[in-house]
């Protein structure tokens, strides 16, 4: 067997043993308009491999590989700025931005397997990823907390 075809059998190997596949979750509230999940593949160490290891990643994988690099890095240069203010407010900005990072780096990640669903065809699963996108995107509104009566509402 010819040696490159061995280092993409180890590399998918690699790539297999670190993914994991995730369904869609129910929120607690049942909500019924949202779109059904699809199947989502989280792959933690892709940005472990090195660039001879990213270079045998499907397209896919490698645009997934190279979002989570920029969002990393943008995230890591806020965590940096916040480990070096000591202005309070100047850190709640900091890490309501990097909660934005993290956000938009999701969305891009749904953003870019529509896109790869699209192409192949799969227009169900590029329209639940667009739902997906769009559902982080413009979260619906959270239902108010129910509100007890006083006591003098009990008492009458």
């Amino acid at each position: 067997m010819p040696l490159r075809s061995l280092l993409i059998i180890a590399v998918m190997s690699f790539v297999a043993h670190s993914v994991t596949i995730a369904g869609p979750v129910d929120a607690p509230d049942d909500r019924t308009d949202r779109p059904e999940a699809p199947t989502v593949l989280a792959v933690p160490n892709l940005l472990t491999l090195n660039e001879d290891q990213a270079a045998l990643l499907s397209p896919l994988l490698q645009q997934v590989r190279a979002a989570l690099a920029a969002q990393q890095a943008e995230t890591a240069a806020l965590e940096a700025k916040i480990a070096a203010t000591s202005d309070a407010q100047e850190v709640r900005v900091l890490e309501r931005r990097v909660a934005a990072a993290k956000l938009q780096g999701e969305i891009r990640i749904f953003e870019i397997q529509a896109e790869f669903a699209r192409r192949e065809g799969r227009v169900s699963e590029a329209e639940a990823f667009d739902g997906l996108a769009r559902s982080l995107r413009n979260p619906a509104p959270r239902k108010p907390a129910a509100v007890l009566p006083s006591r003098q509402e009990v008492s009458r």
